[in-house]
């Protein structure tokens, strides 16, 4: 394993960030959880996650400004 998800040679995350295509790979659904801009948003989610279950230590704490993206897929999830 990697410590970034970036590095993962199998990661999706490359694709979420524009870096690589992948027909396999749709990032509309994921993305459209996030106000603009959707990708740097989700970026910031991700890194923040990687803090908060200690992966990542070079990220400072605190970049995370999508409010409620938890409880928008939990809520999607179950077809609300």
């Amino acid at each position: 394993m990697t410590e970034l998800p970036i590095d993962y040679t199998w990661s999706s995350y490359r694709v979420y960030m524009s870096i690589r295509q992948n027909s396999l790979v749709t990032t509309e659904k994921t993305l459209g959880y996030f106000s603009e801009p959707r990708v740097e948003r989700y970026r910031l989610y991700v890194e923040n996650e990687l803090l908060r279950i200690g992966v990542h230590t070079e990220v400072e704490a605190g970049i995370l400004e999508v409010p409620n993206v938890c409880d928008r897929i939990t809520e999607d999830a179950r077809g609300k």
